[in-house]
Order: structure tokens, then C-alpha cells, then sequence
């Protein structure tokens, strides 16, 4: 005889609201990838419509970051209301308190490259768009050669678009999981990801794509290499000996793996073939390209700097006029059934229509309060291009001022772009870390480092250990390391790599 029990379980789950995700989702949108949000949302809803008589959005220092949403249950669609923001209710702070937020993936210094230091009020624009390949439709139409589930082949589309541009997957797998909670409110494990990332990622063409580092491109590339003799030992020196042979340090290699010189020869020949940025020679005119138009634009004018959004064709929208009373038009002529379908019809899509205003509203207010707080912390290096007096700034201190979530910052700096009257920038080049005193931000050594080797007697260039003391004469304390570790970012040779005769 069967018994029956009731029991009590605990179970911690992450809920986060549709109104979350839906901003989260739109915060990360490009101005062409908002404007095809927008087109989409008025397809699909027709509560939404085109307000063709309201002015862009200004900006001005008495707009509010308030506290929560309108309750999206309440029929008053006033949208004249203060827009609210969700971020005081502790939910995303709950949700992300242990993701890792003050990381940055900087642009790389050319070593070639001219500073663009000095006071110079002349505004010489970049052009306003700028072309960049786009390689990930190419990948993705690798998917169709593996035999993939539906969320399978979700998964795997949402890791490649974290490749960038030279084939590496360089966020962290657990921000990808968030990621894709975020956009799909669907859990994945990071374990998930790794078996994908390495049986589908990892198999693709061009061999490499989606290594996290130089070591596993090199061991992918060496995997993928058929009837080579050199397969073996290429494998063990950069598996076991990769330190050693990214210092070529060889007399320690061939110790440390009991091997002659000729092998290491012969092996390092092949070695040297293999490609280290793998996207770099599939990205051709034949493919797609994508614009990058700058989301800021930051004019200055003498002392001054003026700030706007970049959004002249992004439509404005509102609540259909004409929806309700085309419905109510015809209520005569409906059975009572009827009448209470068209009601839920005509609740559920002014429900939506009012969200997603609300949400691209408060869109606005969040990317502008963003980037005027990054304005005036780096009021210097806006008014003269001189990347030396960009000051450290991490994501908690905008955070603070802004009031919204770390995370929310991360989104924005990684993914927007600001127009200056010195170039397009990236968002997230302008943050950095403080360095010795707290007031020297690690961009300014980093300039100074260039600076100093791009000086040097090309006979004679200069060791860490000089740059390092160079700089303490200058009043700025680092360690030595510290300038080694700014070199190889910098992706300047070590110092008998630039000896010229």
C-alpha cells in the first residue's frame, strides 16, 4: 500500500522581471539595432504608433532616475507620468553582487602609433560612421554542419557573438550565462557553455575561433593539423613550456623536455606558421559590414563641453489614439464573449505599448546620465585629447553617481561609442585603474611607456628596468613589472626585439 507524504522544500531561484530584461536588452542595443527594436515593436504591436509631433527628447540636469516602474496593472496610461527606474529595489544588486565588474578589455596601443596630445580647440571630426567587418553571420552559418538541438544551436549563436574581432572569446563564461538569463530568462550552466564552446566553437573554420587565450588558439590550431611530424613535440612545448616559449626562453625548453636544438628548430618553424589572431584573414569586403555610429557626441567650445545623444532617427512613440475607440466602434454589432476578448486585446497591448515606452525612455535617461558623469570626471582630457589626463575611474565610481547597478555601467561602457572632436572613442577606453598615489590612472603610464620607447635609441632601446626608473625620476612610482605588464598590453616587443642596426 502506497503512503503519501506531503514534504517542504527549499529552493533559491533568480526571478528577474519582463521590465528588467526588456531595459537590460535595450540598454546593449546600437542606435541601428534600437531603431529595429522600435520598427519591430510597432509591427507587432499596433497599440504603438509613431508620435510624429513630439520633439526629440532633450536632455537637462533636472531629469530624475526615480524608483521603480509604473505598476503595469494600473489602466491610467498617462504617458505624461515621471518614468521610474527599477534599480533602488535591490533586485539586480541581489542578482549580480557576485559578478566580477571592474575588469577592462582596453583597445591595444599601435606601437606605431602618434600621440594625439595637445591642447588643440580645432574640432576635426572622424568620419561619422565607421565600417568594421562582420564575421559572426559566417560563423554562425558553421552551425548547420553539427547536429544541434533548438537551445543547442540558441547557445552556441549567443557565444559567437561574444568573438571578437581577432577570434577570441574573452568575457568570462559566467557573464555569458548571465547574459543570456538576461536576454532569454533562461538558465545555462558554465558547463554547458565549455562543452559547446569546445565541441562546436572549437571545431569551426578558421581553426582557433573562439580560444580564450594565444595558448589554447596554438593547441587548437595544432589539433586541427593532419600528418604533421611536429604535431607531438608542438603540443608538449606550448602545453607544458608555454611561459618558457612565449619569453623564448629555448635553452630552458630544450632542458626541460630533453630534446636538440634541431627539433626545437624544426618544431618552432611550424610553430610560427600557425596564426594567432585566426578572424583576421576571413574578414574580406565580400562579407557584411556593420556601422558603428557613435551613441555621444561631444562638441566643445572654449572651456565649454556640450553633451548630446546621438539619436536624430530614432522615432518617438506613443499610445495609439485611434486603437481603443477602433474596437469600441464595433462593440454593438459583438457577443458579450467577444466584448471581453477585445478588452484583454486592447489591456494587454496598451500594457506593453506603455513598457516598452517607458523602457526606451528611461534608456535615454540612464545612457545620458552615463555619459555626462563620465564628462565631467574627465572634463580634462575631453577639452584636450591628451589621453595623459584621462584620471582613473573604475565602473562603482559612475555607479555611485548615476545610482544604478554596476552591471548597468558595464553595459553601457561596453558597448557604446562617443563622438569627440578628436576621433570616435570607445566608452570603456576612458575607464582605468589608479595607480601608486591614487591619482594617476594607468592610461597616462601607459602613454608615457609609449612615448618614452617610441623616443629611443633604436641601437639601444630601453630595458623595463630603465623605464621603470625614467619614470620614478618623473614622480611616478611603479614597479617594474608593472611596466612590463603595460608593455606587453601595448603589444611592444621586449627590448632585444627592438634593437634596430
Amino acid at each position: 500500500m502506497q503512503k503519501h507524504q506531503l514534504t517542504q522544500k527549499q529552493s533559491l531561484r533568480q526571478i528577474i522581471s519582463q521590465q528588467t530584461i526588456q531595459l537590460m536588452k535595450l540598454i546593449e542595443l546600437s542606435n541601428n539595432g534600437l531603431e529595429e527594436e522600435i520598427m519591430k515593436e510597432l509591427e507587432e504591436n499596433p497599440a504603438l504608433e509613431v508620435d510624429h509631433d513630439e520633439d526629440q527628447y532633450e536632455m537637462d540636469d533636472s531629469n530624475p532616475l526615480i524608483d521603480e516602474y509604473d505598476n503595469p496593472e494600473d489602466t491610467d496610461y498617462d504617458q505624461s507620468s515621471e518614468i521610474e527606474s527599477p534599480f533602488e529595489s535591490g533586485e539586480l544588486q541581489e542578482y549580480y553582487e557576485n559578478e566580477s565588474d571592474d575588469q577592462y578589455d582596453f583597445e591595444e596601443y599601435s606601437y606605431s602609433a602618434t600621440s594625439r596630445s595637445g591642447n588643440n580647440n580645432t574640432q576635426n571630426f572622424d568620419p561619422f560612421i565607421a565600417s568594421v567587418p562582420s564575421y559572426h553571420e559566417y560563423l554562425i552559418s558553421q552551425l548547420q554542419d553539427f547536429t544541434l538541438t533548438k537551445e543547442e544551436r540558441l547557445i552556441a549563436q549567443f557565444i559567437i557573438g561574444y568573438i571578437d574581432d581577432s577570434g577570441y572569446l574573452e568575457t568570462e563564461l559566467q557573464t555569458i550565462s548571465t547574459d543570456f538569463l538576461l536576454n532569454y530568462n533562461r538558465s545555462i550552466t558554465i558547463e554547458q557553455i565549455e562543452n559547446l564552446l569546445k565541441k562546436i566553437v572549437h571545431q569551426m573554420d578558421p581553426p582557433g575561433v573562439g580560444a580564450r587565450n594565444l595558448q589554447e588558439v596554438l593547441l587548437i590550431q595544432i589539433g586541427r593539423r593532419e600528418d604533421c611530424k611536429h604535431k607531438q613535440l608542438a603540443t608538449q612545448i606550448i602545453k607544458d613550456c608555454f611561459d618558457e616559449f612565449s619569453k623564448k626562453q629555448y635553452p630552458k625548453i630544450i632542458k626541460k623536455l630533453n630534446i636538440s636544438k634541431k627539433q626545437l628548430t624544426e618544431t618552432l618553424d611550424f610553430i610560427t606558421q600557425l596564426n594567432p589572431k585566426p578572424i583576421f584573414h576571413i574578414v574580406t569586403p565580400d562579407l557584411k559590414t556593420q556601422e558603428i555610429i557613435p551613441d555621444f557626441i561631444i562638441t566643445v567650445q572654449g572651456n565649454q563641453l556640450d553633451l548630446q545623444l546621438n539619436n536624430p532617427y530614432i522615432p518617438k512613440l506613443k499610445i495609439s489614439d485611434d486603437f481603443r475607440s477602433n474596437f469600441m466602434r464595433h462593440q454593438r454589432n459583438i457577443s458579450k464573449e467577444q466584448r471581453e476578448e477585445a478588452e484583454r486585446f486592447i489591456k494587454e497591448n496598451i500594457d506593453e505599448a506603455s513598457q516598452f515606452i517607458q523602457a526606451l525612455n528611461l534608456r535615454e535617461l540612464i545612457l545620458y546620465n552615463t555619459m555626462k558623469t563620465i564628462m565631467e570626471k574627465q572634463r580634462s582630457y575631453f577639452l584636450t585629447g591628451d589621453v595623459k589626463k584621462l584620471k582613473p575611474m573604475i565602473l562603482k565610481d559612475i555607479a555611485d553617481e548615476v545610482n544604478v547597478d554596476i552591471s548597468t555601467i558595464s553595459r553601457v561602457s561596453n558597448s557604446k561609442y562617443v563622438q569627440t572632436p578628436y576621433g570616435i572613442i570607445p566608452l570603456k577606453q576612458l575607464f582605468s585603474e589608479s595607480i601608486g598615489d591614487g591619482k594617476t590612472s594607468s592610461v597616462e603610464i601607459k602613454e608615457l611607456i609609449r612615448e618614452l620607447i617610441a623616443n629611443e635609441n633604436p641601437q639601444q632601446p630601453y630595458q623595463d628596468e630603465e623605464i621603470q626608473k625614467i619614470l620614478a625620476d618623473q614622480g611616478y612610482s611603479i614597479a617594474r613589472r608593472t611596466v612590463s605588464k603595460y608593455r606587453k598590453q601595448m603589444n611592444i616587443p621586449v627590448s632585444r626585439l627592438r634593437v634596430k642596426l
